[in-house]
C-alpha cells in the first residue's frame, strides 16, 4: 500500500435515505483514527433529495468523501452483490460497509476494529454489537445474544448474527461484476464467503445503530420476496456445495419459503402453490410430511376450480 493510500474504505450504500443520510455521514466523519480513511457513497439513483445531500458533503470534504451516482436504479434490475458492495474506486486494505439508514455512534469504532485486525492476522473480519431501532419490541433485542468471541459461518447464517453496519473486513474477496443476481441479501453472502478464508470475531460493544424500517428489504414478507429468497437459497446450496452445514440450512430455508407460498401467502395463485409444491417435494427429502402438503394443494386447486 502506498503511503498516501487510505487504510480503510468506508462503503455507504444508499437509496432514498434523505431523512437519515446526514446522521450516517456524520458518524463516518467523527471517527478518530491514527490512519487515513476514505468514504465512498454509492447512490442508487435516489429521487427524494438524498443525492443533493451527498453533493453537499462531497463539496465540503472532497479529500475524504467520494460519491458514486448511478444513472439508473441498479437494485430494480435485480440484486447484485458486486454492484451493491464492490466498487473499483475503493482503495483500502480494509473495508467497512453500511447502509445510509444505519449509523455509527462511537468515534473510536474504526480504530478499535482496525487495531484488532492488525494484531490478529488469522481473523478476516470483525463486527460489533449495535442498538436496534424498530417499531416491533421483539426486534429491538435481536442482537442481545451476541457475545465477545469467535463465530463460525454457520452460526452467523442460522441466527443472522451480524449487523451489517458493524463490519470491518480485509479486502480479500473479489466477485466478478454482473454475477450473483440471485443473491438478494448480499451481506450474509459476503460474510459466508469471508468465513471460508478466515475467522470472524465479535466485539461485544455497542458502537452503532441498526434501523429496521417498515417497508425495508428485510422488514416484511410478500410473494415476490419469498420467490426471491427461494432463488437465493437454491443458489447458496450450489455456491457453498462444499459445506454440508450451509447446504443443509439453505435447503431448509427453501422449504420454509415454499411453505409460506403454499400455506400463508394471500397473493399466491393456485398455480404458484402447485409450482412450489413440486419444488418443496424436491427439497423435502424426509424432513416433512410431503403427503399432507400434496393433499392441501389438491384441496386448494379443487376449491379454486369450483369457485370459477
Amino acid at each position: 500500500m502506498e503511503k498516501n493510500e487510505p487504510l480503510v474504505s468506508v462503503i455507504c450504500i444508499t437509496y432514498n435515505h434523505a431523512p437519515y443520510i446526514r446522521q450516517a455521514i456524520e458518524g463516518y466523519l467523527m471517527q478518530k483514527t491514527t490512519f487515513k480513511y476514505e468514504i465512498i457513497i454509492s447512490d442508487d439513483a435516489s429521487t427524494d433529495g438524498t443525492t443533493e445531500i451527498i453533493r453537499e458533503y462531497a463539496a465540503k470534504y472532497p479529500d475524504i468523501i467520494h460519491p458514486i451516482y448511478h444513472a439508473e436504479n441498479e437494485y430494480s434490475k435485480g440484486p447484485n452483490i458486486a454492484v451493491t458492495y464492490w466498487t473499483p474506486e475503493a482503495r483500502g486494505k480494509y473495508w467497512a460497509v453500511s447502509e445510509a439508514d444505519d449509523y455509527w455512534t462511537d468515534p473510536n469504532k474504526l480504530q478499535i476494529q482496525i487495531d484488532f485486525l492488525e494484531t490478529h492476522h488469522e481473523y478476516v473480519m470483525c463486527f460489533h454489537n449495535v442498538d436496534v431501532i424498530s417499531p416491533i419490541e421483539e426486534e429491538r433485542h435481536m442482537y442481545d445474544h451476541l457475545q465477545e468471541g469467535e463465530y463460525s459461518g454457520i452460526e452467523i447464517y442460522k441466527k443472522w448474527t451480524i449487523p451489517t453496519c458493524s463490519v470491518v473486513f480485509r479486502n480479500v474477496i473479489h466477485f466478478p461484476i454482473s454475477t450473483f443476481r440471485d443473491v438478494c441479501f448480499g451481506d450474509i453472502f459476503l460474510f459466508l464467503n469471508l468465513a471460508q478464508v478466515g475467522k470472524l470475531y465479535c466485539i461485544n460493544r455497542k458502537m452503532g445503530v441498526y434501523r429496521r424500517n417498515e417497508g425495508g428489504v428485510s422488514f416484511s414478507m410478500s410473494l415476490k420476496k419469498a420467490k426471491a429468497l427461494i432463488r437465493q437459497y437454491i443458489f447458496m446450496t450450489k455456491h457453498f456445495a462444499a459445506s454440508k452445514e450451509i447446504v443443509d440450512y439453505s435447503e431448509y430455508c427453501v422449504l420454509v419459503y415454499c411453505w409460506y407460498i403454499m400455506y400463508d401467502s394471500k397473493e399466491a395463485t393456485i398455480w404458484d402453490k402447485f409450482k412450489y409444491l413440486r419444488l418443496e417435494k424436491k427439497y423435502a427429502h424426509e424432513r416433512c410430511l410431503t403427503k399432507a402438503n400434496i393433499l392441501y394443494c389438491i384441496n386448494v386447486i379443487r376449491k379454486g376450480i369450483s369457485d370459477k
